[in-house]
């Protein structure tokens, strides 16, 4: 499968004890290799690539909410088209992020196994490849089991819920 993802954000939290803002267009595209092993279990990878860009839609964004009579106040505080990601917690002690072209991401393997019901389990292990500036990756190894499940409710009303669970080890800021 091929996933493709372009956003742009604006988030502006300038709240205390804590300041967040990002300013950002965000590209995550993902190539996942599924293959069954039996009927009920099989292995996944999951290679994902990102991009973290100052843009070139805050223009036509501006004139589209516009056009639909939607204010973006947050918009209105910062310049077109200029990438900001900067976090400053409580002590006073402020993460920032670069903004960066296309690069490799976390690489995932993952044993599913498909149960009764419309339920699946996949235990996963994501391993810090990225390419990425600090702060796009993991930089250390993480697991996860991620449980889902997947229920007709009517004949055009599809349920899909999960229950997640994971650890990653504390690393950098």
């Amino acid at each position: 499968a091929v996933t493709m993802d372009y956003a742009s954000l604006i988030e502006y939290n300038r709240l205390p004890p804590a300041d967040y803002v990002l300013d950002s267009e965000l590209l995550r595209l993902n190539l996942t290799v599924q293959r069954d092993l039996g009927r009920r279990t099989f292995l996944l990878l999951d290679v994902p690539f990102g991009g973290a860009y100052s843009g070139f839609m805050d223009g036509f964004l501006d004139w589209y909410h516009g056009t639909l009579g939607i204010t973006v106040i947050e918009r209105d505080r910062r310049p077109r088209d200029n990438f900001l990601y900067t976090v400053t917690l409580p002590d006073g002690h402020t993460v920032s992020r670069s903004s960066s072209d296309f690069f490799l991401g976390d690489l995932r393997l993952g044993l599913g196994v498909r149960h009764q019901g419309g339920v699946q389990t996949v235990v996963s292990l994501t391993l810090p490849t990225s390419t990425g500036p600090e702060g796009y990756g993991r930089g250390v190894p993480a697991v996860a089991v991620l449980n889902t499940l997947r229920r007709q409710l009517a004949p055009k009303l599809l349920y899909e819920g999960s229950l997640n669970l994971g650890f990653t080890p504390r690393h950098g800021e």
